[in-house]
């Protein structure tokens, strides 16, 4: 019965275990060291493993050289050197920007992602795109969508299409983009700052398509005003800066963030009418193409019609997340 259920348990796991996309093959005599082949064959399914052709199987070195300064390897074909200073991180940009343009990906005939320079991303095979519209980029192969990006800028004379880069998984150039909903909801709960326990919650749904960067929203909060309990709608407009855009950085907490700030008015009720102004700044990061978290600062006025007084005057840690549809 034990043994049943241990191997029950190591064919579940051997499902979970991601295997390499591909074989690398060296032969023997060729001088390469078994450990540099294995290292290699690693940063090629990291980096490329996305797409390469499941057809691909085993790929082959077929030439291998070094001298003082570098380590120069033929693989189908294709020539990378290595510099020796600094191997494991030469190996790793060198295989790194090689698959940022990869040669053996089909042409497409739809709108594609054509060029990558640092954190730039753009395409001239986008026709009649819009800022604030949303583009998965899908590996053709398996329709699996790897990146996720937002239209920064259009020029109608060139055709140029930029892009701010929401969620960045991997990135190569030549993969289709596919069109997704520009629609976002966020639900964010709140802290006061203050000795007395107060706390707050709102759910806000925006759109990135209409004013990019700006993104206009509606929602509904509730929240505590003293011993009472107000309820009230939101209108606002919140503005969104992309880190990735800004900094060409590879790691996830600047590549797949970006700062926010809005402001919204309130109308609602608490006892009676009561009407209001809230504004916030804060960071988001994104931990897939559809989902973030948020962590900021909100300030609140809330004003009654039955008093001459503020109602309300507020300042919180506002912690959310938030889901792109």
């Amino acid at each position: 019965m034990l043994r049943r259920i241990f191997t029950a348990a190591l064919l579940l796991l051997l499902t979970l275990i991601e295997l390499p996309a591909a074989s690398l093959y060296a032969d023997p005599s060729l001088g390469a060291d078994e450990s540099f082949i294995r290292q290699l064959e690693k940063i090629i399914n990291e980096e490329g493993g996305e797409i390469i052709p499941a057809s691909a199987g085993t790929l082959r070195l077929t030439s291998y050289s070094e001298d003082e300064n570098a380590v120069y390897v033929t693989i189908e074909g294709y020539t990378l050197a290595f510099d020796r200073k600094d191997l494991q991180d030469s190996m790793e940009s060198e295989v790194r920007s090689f698959f940022t343009y990869p040669v053996f990906i089909e042409a497409s005939s739809s709108a594609t992602l054509d060029y990558i320079y640092g954190s730039s991303y753009s395409s001239l095979s986008l026709e009649d795109a819009r800022k604030g519209e949303v583009y998965d980029l899908v590996v053709p192969q398996t329709g699996k969508s790897i990146s996720r990006f937002i239209v920064s800028s259009c020029d109608e004379d060139t055709g140029l299409v930029q892009f701010d880069p929401v969620y960045i998984r991997k990135a190569y150039a030549g993969l289709p983009l596919v069109k997704k909903g520009s629609w976002a909801v966020s639900l964010a709960f709140s802290q006061v700052f203050s000795p007395e326990y107060a706390a707050a919650g709102s759910v806000r749904v925006k759109n990135t398509a209409w004013l990019y960067p700006f993104s206009l929203s509606l929602g509904f909060e509730t929240g505590q005003a003293g011993d009472e309990i107000y309820f009230a709608s939101l209108a606002g407009i919140e503005y969104n800066a992309y880190l990735g855009s800004l900094f060409d950085s590879s790691f996830t907490l600047i590549q797949d963030a970006h700062l926010y700030a809005g402001a919204d008015l309130l109308l609602g009720c608490c006892g009676g009418f009561v009407w209001g102004a809230s504004w916030r700044a804060g960071y988001a990061h994104n931990i897939s193409r559809s989902i973030s978290w948020s962590i900021g600062y909100e300030n609140i006025i809330l004003n009654s019609i039955q008093e001459k007084n503020d109602l309300l005057i507020q300042h919180r840690l506002s912690i959310g997340i938030g889901v792109m549809f």
